[in-house]
């Protein structure tokens, strides 16, 4: 599977220690092309914070209709920007999956008391939780566990593309 992870915003809220984006130089990223959106066979939209500063669906819908190539789109994210667009009614229709940052004590609530029950993301088939902290978030099937140590020099799979949006 071909993955291009786009980088939809480089706007965040938080300084988090453990950022993957400290791995890599974001503003230095190559802009997508047409051969990238055409090549990938799913899409993962990152940031920066896409919950807080993109709007996730509406880009999801977007590139699977325009690149019918695109059959899974990804979202990362932290708990409690998913929380807090949850709340505020936000849509997560188009997006197939999930991969949550739990790196604070505030992510690790709102992933703990919110999203985990979350019937609507439940349903989702492609969820992931990286956890970064000590703390042991509950557990279902519907996520997959991942636990993460920041890593200084990342290098990305081979069928994997990093690139930012326009």
């Amino acid at each position: 599977m071909n993955t291009l992870h786009l980088v939809v915003t480089t706007l965040c809220d938080r300084n988090c220690a453990w950022c993957c984006n400290r791995q890599y130089d974001i503003k230095n990223l190559e802009y997508v092309t047409e051969e990238d959106l055409r090549w990938a066979d799913m899409l993962c939209l990152t940031g920066g914070e896409p919950f807080e500063y993109a709007n996730p669906s509406n880009l999801a819908y977007y590139y699977k209709e325009t690149y019918k190539n695109i059959k899974s789109v990804v979202v990362y994210t932290n708990a409690f920007e998913l929380y807090d667009h949850l709340v505020n009614d936000g849509s997560i229709d188009y997006i197939d999956g999930l991969n949550i940052s739990i790196k604070n004590d505030m992510d690790f609530s709102c992933f703990n008391n919110h999203i985990y029950p979350n019937i609507q993301i439940n349903c989702l088939s492609m969820n992931r939780v990286y956890n970064f902290t000590d703390m042991e978030p509950r557990k279902n099937d519907n996520f997959e566990y991942i636990k993460r140590e920041w890593q200084r020099n990342f290098v990305p799979a081979p069928n994997c593309r990093f690139k930012r949006g326009n």
